[in-house]
């Protein structure tokens, strides 16, 4: 009880009220989400036609909005004109996507690249922040039936803030602690880093266990071949990347319980998550999402969030694929239905020593303060690190690229050599997909959902 006060306080103080935007959801029927969906997106048109230079050029020559004497009148039939807005579009016009009304906003700087090798500096104010996290009461509360709040959580979750910034590590603590949950880092899978992990899932015996699905994954293949006892969650919440099939049959029979998956990104947050029937649903009062088709099997992820109106992002391309063919589904979730996602891709990094190093950890290191447009980072050998990296126009200079390779051998070893090489463009696979980062030491390179080669 004490920690929900204190909870309470601590949103407060950061304008964060999220129980009330949850409180305007939580009760809506499909046709009433609909509703609030279609008028969230048509008010989200009309300032950006006001405020935002970018689209107001768009708009205007679709003639997707028109004044009328009570104001504007929007025709969502001409929305599929709005051209897809890509990681590059906002690069070259991050100003003209900022509203010209910023200065009166409460908002806070943001950054990606983490998953998808592509840096961005982002903008994002505090109503998509309590939108975000009411959508995740919205999960667990509605769709997955459990307060995330009242009970006992372990995260399976990456920071590198103990290494890097103590102050902010102190305050991550101190905020797991206010929301009844312990945190296990998944950069570092370590097997003496995995045996505490498993010694706090056991001790604590969280309701559920939420993480980054490959060091999930790479977690409940360490607890099987140790033979190891661990605690059985009601449930367990994958997210970030890809959960192949053989990874959520491998987690489901380790820790005996059901993994539901969670998608969504830094850029506009909880995009669609599986249901009890292992569905994947939309949140439309959050993310509206398009699935536009690229060949029979797949389709590219193309979302507008409706709720950031400094800096909106209108049918963006998050880079990721998902299924064509949606799934049927006869539960109750008044949400509409996705195919399943297929898209980011990271291998874990191993050191010579048979460590784990969580690949996203790697990725992370050209964040908050992006140096580069996009990279790929290659381990070819224990001691041996090529990274490709496509330039900004602003350059790249050697002592940023110093200050990378040190952090990277502080986790990796002094002796890794770090490769550079600059490219004009990263490689896809054969079947389309970005990786961002991969290991040539990994045994098994059949970890596709089909059972094919990805690299």
């Amino acid at each position: 009880m004490i920690r929900k006060v204190l909870w309470k306080v601590a949103e407060k103080s950061f304008n964060r009220d999220s129980e009330k935007f949850y409180n305007i959801i939580k009760d809506l029927d499909k046709g009433e989400m609909e509703e609030l969906s279609e008028k969230k997106l048509k008010n989200l048109i009309i300032h950006s036609y006001k405020n935002i230079p970018y689209y107001k050029r768009i708009f205007d020559k679709i003639k997707i909005i028109k004044k009328v004497y009570e104001g504007f009148e929007v025709d969502l039939t001409r929305f599929d004109k709005i051209p897809i807005l890509t990681k590059e579009d906002i690069r070259k016009n991050r100003k003209d996507l900022i509203s010209l009304d910023f200065k009166k906003r409460r908002w806070q700087p943001n950054s990606t690249g983490g998953s998808t090798g592509e840096p961005l500096d982002l903008m994002s104010e505090d109503i998509f922040s309590n939108w975000a996290d009411a959508t995740d009461k919205y999960y667990f509360r509605n769709i997955l039936g459990y307060d995330e709040h009242s009970h006992k959580e372990v995260l399976v979750w990456g920071t590198d803030s103990n290494l890097f910034n103590k102050w902010a590590y102190v305050r991550r603590q101190v905020g797991n602690w206010l929301r009844n949950r312990k945190q296990c880092n998944a950069y570092f899978m370590y097997k003496k880093n995995m045996a505490k992990y498993v010694k706090v899932i056991n001790d604590y015996k969280p309701t559920f266990i939420r993480g980054y699905a490959t060091p999930l994954y790479t977690l409940a293949q360490f607890i099987e071949e140790n033979k190891l006892k661990i605690h059985s969650p009601k449930l367990i919440v994958s997210t970030t990347t890809t959960l192949y099939d053989f990874m959520r049959k491998k987690i489901e029979e380790v820790f005996g319980t059901e993994v539901f998956d969670f998608y969504g990104s830094r850029e506009v947050n909880g995009i669609c998550g599986e249901c009890k029937n292992h569905v994947m649903h939309n949140f439309i009062f959050k993310n509206k999402a398009e699935i536009i088709k690229i060949n029979k099997e797949f389709g590219r992820i193309i979302v507008t969030n409706l709720d950031n109106y400094v800096m909106p992002f209108i049918r963006y391309d998050t880079g990721d694929l998902a299924t064509i063919q949606k799934e049927k589904d006869n539960c109750d979730v008044p949400l509409p239905v996705m195919g399943r996602i297929n898209g980011r891709t990271t291998d874990n990094f191993i050191r010579k020593n048979g460590d784990i190093v969580y690949g996203e950890f790697l990725t992370h290191m050209f964040y908050p303060k992006h140096v580069v447009n996009a990279i790929q980072i290659i381990q070819e050998d224990y001691e041996r690190i090529r990274i490709l990296f496509v330039e900004k126009e602003t350059g790249f200079n050697v002592e940023q690229k110093n200050l990378i390779t040190k952090k990277i051998q502080k986790v990796m070893g002094k002796s890794c050599n770090v490769i550079w090489e600059k490219v004009e463009k990263i490689p896809l696979t054969k079947s389309g997909k970005q990786l961002y980062t991969f290991s040539l030491l990994h045994k098994d390179k059949k970890r596709t959902e089909d059972g094919k080669q990805v690299i």
